[in-house]
Protein backbone atom coordinates (compact mmCIF):
# COMPACT_ATOMS: atom_id res chain seq x y z
CA UNK A 1 0.00 0.00 0.00
CA UNK A 2 1.34 3.38 -0.95
CA UNK A 3 2.26 5.44 2.07
CA UNK A 4 0.40 8.69 2.49
CA UNK A 5 2.52 11.75 2.05
CA UNK A 6 2.71 13.78 5.20
CA UNK A 7 1.55 17.32 4.60
CA UNK A 8 4.00 19.99 5.55
CA UNK A 9 2.73 22.23 8.32
CA UNK A 10 1.57 25.59 7.00
CA UNK A 11 2.68 28.07 9.62
CA UNK A 12 0.60 30.81 7.98
CA UNK A 13 -2.51 29.05 9.33
CA UNK A 14 -1.33 29.00 12.91
CA UNK A 15 -3.80 30.89 15.11
CA UNK A 16 -1.19 33.39 16.25
CA UNK A 17 -2.30 36.88 17.17
CA UNK A 18 -1.32 39.95 15.19
CA UNK A 19 2.08 41.17 16.35
CA UNK A 20 3.55 37.68 16.78
CA UNK A 21 7.19 37.37 15.77
CA UNK A 22 8.86 34.24 14.45
CA UNK A 23 11.97 33.28 12.45
CA UNK A 24 11.69 31.72 9.02
CA UNK A 25 14.58 29.98 7.30
CA UNK A 26 14.92 31.32 3.73
CA UNK A 27 17.61 28.75 2.85
CA UNK A 28 20.31 26.71 4.56
CA UNK A 29 22.46 29.76 5.24
CA UNK A 30 19.92 32.51 5.77
CA UNK A 31 17.01 33.22 8.13
CA UNK A 32 14.76 36.24 8.57
CA UNK A 33 12.57 37.51 11.40
CA UNK A 34 8.90 38.03 10.46
CA UNK A 35 6.03 39.77 12.23
CA UNK A 36 2.33 39.06 11.75
CA UNK A 37 0.53 42.21 10.61
CA UNK A 38 -3.00 40.90 9.85
CA UNK A 39 -5.13 37.85 10.49
CA UNK A 40 -7.13 37.75 7.28
CA UNK A 41 -6.59 38.23 3.59
CA UNK A 42 -4.00 36.49 1.38
CA UNK A 43 -1.38 34.48 3.18
CA UNK A 44 1.43 36.41 1.50
CA UNK A 45 0.18 39.63 3.11
CA UNK A 46 -0.34 38.34 6.67
CA UNK A 47 3.37 38.35 7.54
CA UNK A 48 6.00 41.00 6.84
CA UNK A 49 9.73 41.17 7.33
CA UNK A 50 10.38 42.69 10.71
CA UNK A 51 12.92 45.16 9.33
CA UNK A 52 10.46 46.51 6.76
CA UNK A 53 7.65 46.68 9.33
CA UNK A 54 9.85 48.66 11.72
CA UNK A 55 10.88 51.09 8.98
CA UNK A 56 7.31 51.66 7.80
CA UNK A 57 6.10 52.11 11.37
CA UNK A 58 8.81 54.46 12.60
CA UNK A 59 10.18 56.20 9.49
CA UNK A 60 7.48 56.07 6.84
CA UNK A 61 6.82 54.27 3.55
CA UNK A 62 9.63 52.58 1.62
CA UNK A 63 10.27 54.44 -1.68
CA UNK A 64 9.66 52.43 -4.87
CA UNK A 65 12.76 50.61 -6.09
CA UNK A 66 14.36 50.43 -2.63
CA UNK A 67 14.31 47.81 0.08
CA UNK A 68 15.08 47.70 3.81
CA UNK A 69 18.28 45.72 4.29
CA UNK A 70 20.61 44.68 7.12
CA UNK A 71 23.80 46.65 6.59
CA UNK A 72 26.12 44.10 8.25
CA UNK A 73 24.66 41.16 6.30
CA UNK A 74 23.20 39.46 9.39
CA UNK A 75 19.48 39.14 8.66
CA UNK A 76 18.76 38.38 12.35
CA UNK A 77 20.45 41.54 13.63
CA UNK A 78 17.34 43.72 13.92
CA UNK A 79 18.96 46.62 15.68
CA UNK A 80 17.42 49.75 14.06
CA UNK A 81 20.91 51.17 13.49
CA UNK A 82 21.59 48.14 11.26
CA UNK A 83 18.76 49.06 8.87
CA UNK A 84 19.25 50.95 5.63
CA UNK A 85 17.42 51.68 2.39
CA UNK A 86 19.34 50.11 -0.49
CA UNK A 87 18.76 49.56 -4.16
CA UNK A 88 19.10 46.05 -5.64
CA UNK A 89 22.50 47.04 -7.04
CA UNK A 90 23.66 48.16 -3.57
CA UNK A 91 22.57 44.81 -2.14
CA UNK A 92 24.60 42.92 -4.72
CA UNK A 93 27.62 45.17 -4.12
CA UNK A 94 27.51 44.59 -0.35
CA UNK A 95 27.12 40.84 -0.87
CA UNK A 96 30.25 40.76 -3.01
CA UNK A 97 32.13 42.90 -0.53
CA UNK A 98 31.24 40.64 2.39
CA UNK A 99 31.88 37.31 0.64
CA UNK A 100 34.93 37.38 -1.71
CA UNK A 101 34.73 33.62 -2.33
CA UNK A 102 31.13 33.88 -3.49
CA UNK A 103 32.02 36.89 -5.59
CA UNK A 104 34.86 35.04 -7.32
CA UNK A 105 32.60 32.03 -7.99
CA UNK A 106 29.90 34.28 -9.47
CA UNK A 107 32.38 36.06 -11.69
CA UNK A 108 33.77 32.72 -12.91
CA UNK A 109 30.25 31.47 -13.68
CA UNK A 110 29.44 34.71 -15.55
CA UNK A 111 32.63 34.49 -17.59
CA UNK A 112 31.97 30.86 -18.48
CA UNK A 113 28.38 31.63 -19.51
CA UNK A 114 29.50 34.65 -21.54
CA UNK A 115 32.17 32.59 -23.30
CA UNK A 116 29.62 29.89 -24.16
CA UNK A 117 27.19 32.51 -25.45
CA UNK A 118 29.90 34.12 -27.57
CA UNK A 119 30.84 30.76 -29.08
CA UNK A 120 27.23 30.02 -29.96
CA UNK A 121 26.73 33.50 -31.40
CA UNK A 122 29.90 33.19 -33.46
CA UNK A 123 28.80 29.80 -34.78
CA UNK A 124 25.43 31.19 -35.84
CA UNK A 125 27.02 34.25 -37.43
CA UNK A 126 29.51 32.02 -39.25
CA UNK A 127 26.70 29.94 -40.76
CA UNK A 128 24.47 32.89 -41.66
CA UNK A 129 26.93 35.56 -42.82
CA UNK A 130 30.42 34.09 -43.25
CA UNK A 131 30.07 30.74 -44.99
CA UNK A 132 27.56 31.84 -47.69
CA UNK A 133 30.15 34.30 -49.06
CA UNK A 134 33.00 31.76 -49.26
CA UNK A 135 34.01 29.54 -52.16
CA UNK A 136 33.87 25.73 -52.10
CA UNK A 137 35.40 23.21 -54.54
CA UNK A 138 32.68 21.16 -56.23
CA UNK A 139 33.00 17.97 -58.27
CA UNK A 140 29.86 17.72 -60.40
CA UNK A 141 30.76 14.30 -61.81
CA UNK A 142 30.95 12.67 -58.38
CA UNK A 143 28.43 15.06 -56.79
CA UNK A 144 30.83 16.04 -54.02
CA UNK A 145 31.48 19.32 -52.23
CA UNK A 146 34.79 19.96 -50.52
CA UNK A 147 34.09 21.21 -47.02
CA UNK A 148 36.97 23.67 -47.13
CA UNK A 149 35.72 27.26 -47.56
CA UNK A 150 38.08 29.79 -49.10
CA UNK A 151 37.80 33.54 -49.14
CA UNK A 152 38.91 33.98 -52.76
CA UNK A 153 38.05 31.93 -55.83
CA UNK A 154 41.66 31.59 -56.92
CA UNK A 155 42.46 29.85 -53.62
CA UNK A 156 40.15 27.00 -54.64
CA UNK A 157 41.98 26.69 -57.97
CA UNK A 158 45.26 26.58 -56.04
CA UNK A 159 43.91 23.78 -53.83
CA UNK A 160 43.08 21.87 -57.02
CA UNK A 161 46.73 21.96 -58.09
CA UNK A 162 46.66 24.91 -60.50
CA UNK A 163 49.25 27.67 -60.43
CA UNK A 164 46.71 30.26 -59.33
CA UNK A 165 47.11 33.67 -57.77
CA UNK A 166 45.06 36.81 -57.27
CA UNK A 167 46.38 38.16 -60.60
CA UNK A 168 45.77 35.22 -62.94
CA UNK A 169 42.68 33.54 -61.49
CA UNK A 170 40.61 34.45 -64.57
CA UNK A 171 42.95 32.41 -66.76
CA UNK A 172 42.67 29.54 -64.29
CA UNK A 173 39.11 29.01 -65.47
CA UNK A 174 40.42 28.01 -68.89
CA UNK A 175 43.18 25.95 -67.24
CA UNK A 176 40.56 24.03 -65.26
CA UNK A 177 39.10 22.89 -68.60
CA UNK A 178 42.54 21.87 -69.90
CA UNK A 179 43.47 24.87 -72.08
CA UNK A 180 45.46 27.40 -70.02
CA UNK A 181 46.04 30.86 -71.47
CA UNK A 182 42.99 30.65 -73.73
CA UNK A 183 39.93 32.93 -73.59
CA UNK A 184 37.25 31.29 -71.51
CA UNK A 185 34.61 31.23 -74.26
CA UNK A 186 37.08 29.44 -76.55
CA UNK A 187 37.97 26.92 -73.84
CA UNK A 188 34.25 26.26 -73.31
CA UNK A 189 33.75 25.63 -77.03
CA UNK A 190 36.69 23.20 -77.16
CA UNK A 191 35.45 21.42 -74.03
CA UNK A 192 31.98 20.89 -75.53
CA UNK A 193 33.40 19.79 -78.92
CA UNK A 194 35.75 17.32 -77.20
CA UNK A 195 32.83 15.72 -75.40
CA UNK A 196 30.12 15.87 -78.11
CA UNK A 197 32.15 15.61 -81.32
CA UNK A 198 31.19 17.63 -84.44
CA UNK A 199 28.44 20.09 -83.51
CA UNK A 200 26.54 22.85 -85.29
CA UNK A 201 26.81 26.40 -84.04
CA UNK A 202 23.18 26.51 -82.92
CA UNK A 203 23.67 23.26 -81.01
CA UNK A 204 26.61 24.75 -79.09
CA UNK A 205 24.47 27.38 -77.43
CA UNK A 206 22.85 25.27 -74.74
CA UNK A 207 25.89 23.09 -73.79
CA UNK A 208 28.18 26.12 -73.46
CA UNK A 209 25.59 28.03 -71.43
CA UNK A 210 25.05 25.00 -69.19
CA UNK A 211 28.80 24.54 -68.73
CA UNK A 212 29.21 28.14 -67.63
CA UNK A 213 26.26 27.89 -65.28
CA UNK A 214 27.44 24.67 -63.66
CA UNK A 215 30.91 26.11 -63.10
CA UNK A 216 29.59 29.28 -61.54
CA UNK A 217 30.72 31.56 -64.38
CA UNK A 218 28.68 34.47 -65.62
CA UNK A 219 26.65 33.92 -68.81
CA UNK A 220 28.23 35.24 -71.99
CA UNK A 221 26.09 37.85 -73.73
CA UNK A 222 25.34 37.69 -76.61
CA UNK A 223 26.29 34.01 -76.62
CA UNK A 224 25.62 33.25 -80.29
CA UNK A 225 27.88 36.08 -81.47
CA UNK A 226 30.49 35.00 -78.93
CA UNK A 227 30.46 31.44 -80.29
CA UNK A 228 31.05 32.67 -83.83
CA UNK A 229 33.96 34.82 -82.64
CA UNK A 230 35.39 31.92 -80.64
CA UNK A 231 35.09 29.53 -83.60
CA UNK A 232 36.87 32.03 -85.83
CA UNK A 233 39.64 32.51 -83.25
CA UNK A 234 40.09 28.73 -82.87
CA UNK A 235 40.11 28.10 -86.66
CA UNK A 236 42.93 30.60 -87.15
CA UNK A 237 45.05 28.68 -84.61
CA UNK A 238 44.21 25.26 -85.96
CA UNK A 239 42.23 24.07 -82.96
CA UNK A 240 38.86 23.76 -84.75
CA UNK A 241 37.75 22.75 -88.23
CA UNK A 242 34.48 24.14 -89.63
CA UNK A 243 32.31 23.11 -92.58
CA UNK A 244 29.40 24.93 -94.12
CA UNK A 245 26.35 22.66 -94.04
CA UNK A 246 22.97 23.96 -95.07
CA UNK A 247 22.23 27.17 -93.23
CA UNK A 248 25.00 26.84 -90.65
CA UNK A 249 28.45 25.55 -89.78
CA UNK A 250 29.59 22.23 -88.37
CA UNK A 251 32.52 22.54 -85.95
CA UNK A 252 34.87 19.82 -84.77
CA UNK A 253 37.97 19.85 -82.56
CA UNK A 254 41.20 18.97 -84.37
CA UNK A 255 43.86 16.53 -83.23
CA UNK A 256 45.98 19.56 -82.28
CA UNK A 257 43.36 20.53 -79.74
CA UNK A 258 43.44 17.05 -78.23
CA UNK A 259 47.25 17.00 -78.05
CA UNK A 260 47.38 20.55 -76.72
CA UNK A 261 45.04 19.82 -73.86
CA UNK A 262 46.78 19.57 -70.49
CA UNK A 263 45.63 17.80 -67.36
CA UNK A 264 42.45 19.47 -66.19
CA UNK A 265 40.61 19.42 -62.90
CA UNK A 266 36.95 18.52 -62.53
CA UNK A 267 36.67 20.81 -59.50
CA UNK A 268 35.12 24.24 -59.82
CA UNK A 269 34.64 26.94 -57.15
CA UNK A 270 31.03 27.67 -56.21
CA UNK A 271 29.72 30.26 -53.77
CA UNK A 272 28.38 28.90 -50.50
CA UNK A 273 25.02 30.64 -50.91
CA UNK A 274 24.52 28.88 -54.27
CA UNK A 275 25.14 25.46 -52.72
CA UNK A 276 21.95 25.75 -50.68
CA UNK A 277 19.81 25.63 -53.83
CA UNK A 278 17.86 22.58 -55.03
CA UNK A 279 20.44 21.90 -57.76
CA UNK A 280 22.88 20.69 -55.09
CA UNK A 281 20.40 18.77 -52.96
CA UNK A 282 21.98 15.37 -53.68
CA UNK A 283 25.60 16.50 -53.24
CA UNK A 284 27.64 15.19 -50.32
CA UNK A 285 30.13 17.24 -48.31
CA UNK A 286 33.54 15.65 -47.81
CA UNK A 287 36.96 16.79 -46.68
CA UNK A 288 39.31 18.39 -49.18
CA UNK A 289 41.67 15.41 -48.97
CA UNK A 290 38.88 12.99 -49.89
CA UNK A 291 37.73 15.27 -52.70
CA UNK A 292 41.21 15.41 -54.27
CA UNK A 293 41.64 11.64 -53.92
CA UNK A 294 40.82 10.10 -57.30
Amino acid sequence: MKARRRRKKDWCRDPLPVGSIRIRNKNANSAVRLIKVRADGPKSLRWMAYARWWWVTHRGPVPPGLRVCHLDGDTLNDDPSNYGLLSPGDVVYLAHERNPAMSAANYAACRAATAAFNRETAAVRRVLTYLPTRWYPVDHARRLIGNQPRRQRWQVYRDCGLDASADNWRWCRSASLGWPGMPLICACVLHVLSERGPTRTRDLLQPVAELRRRNGWRPYEPLQAGLRTAAHWLRKRGWVESKRIGGGSLHAATSGAAHGRVACTPLVPIRGRDLSGPAYAGYRRVSLEELLRR
